[in-house]
């Protein structure tokens, strides 16, 4: 019986050894924080206690949604029974939280990007947070604090003399603040309180 070289194949199993002795060395501390997180590796030739020691680093660094930890998983090889089963795992673990991510993703983004509790619960919600964690999150921005920053933000747009020209930009500051998620009815309380403290008549930009 005659075996036929397959170099097709031959390369394959090059490769998958190569990469997995790389992953290997990463484990025995070879290489940087950076680096390991960063490695690309089909995860579906490690064994469980590999492939957690791989993740764990990454969710370690910051917080992680579920479904980004999932997404994770699945890209790297994994087949999505036993991505689920493993981020269970790392739930179970706290390794996983999705009311810490929560809270962690709506204090960045409402200190650092200046955005408003709607944009916060549209985007925790598109990344499959649950309604009471959002609830949560969000109940940890102060309304104070949140008037103050829409108050902040107009002020950073110049207000006009002009009647004509002040109607356009009290336009540009509804149009821009509720991009930015913020409640309709505080950007108006809060445009009008803004153009009374600076001595304008609030009657030109009803």
């Amino acid at each position: 019986m005659t075996l036929r070289f397959n170099f097709v194949q031959f390369k394959n199993i090059l490769l998958r050894f190569l990469r997995l002795k790389t992953f290997r060395n990463h484990l025995n501390g070879s290489a940087s924080f950076t680096h390991f997180c960063s490695v690309k590796i089909n995860l579906a030739v490690l064994n469980d206690q590999e492939i957690m020691a791989w993740i764990r680093p990454w969710c370690d660094k910051a917080e992680r949604s579920p479904s980004d930890v999932l997404k994770r998983l699945l890209r790297n090889g994994l087949d999505k029974d036993h991505a689920e089963h493993l981020l269970h795992k790392l739930v179970a673990e706290k390794m996983v939280d999705p009311i810490r991510f929560a809270q962690a993703f709506a204090h960045d983004h409402f200190h650092f990007n200046k955005w408003g509790k709607n944009k916060i619960k549209a985007a925790l919600y598109a990344k499959g947070i649950g309604r009471d964690e959002i609830q949560m999150a969000l109940e940890q921005i102060d309304p104070s604090d949140e008037r103050q920053e829409i108050l902040q933000l107009i002020a950073k747009k110049k207000m006009p003399d002009s009647a004509d020209q002040l109607v356009k930009w009290r336009a540009s500051l509804i149009r821009s603040l509720l991009q930015k998620g913020f409640n309709a009815t505080d950007v108006f309380s809060c445009i009008k309180e803004f153009v009374a403290n600076n001595d304008v008549d609030s009657r030109r930009v009803r």
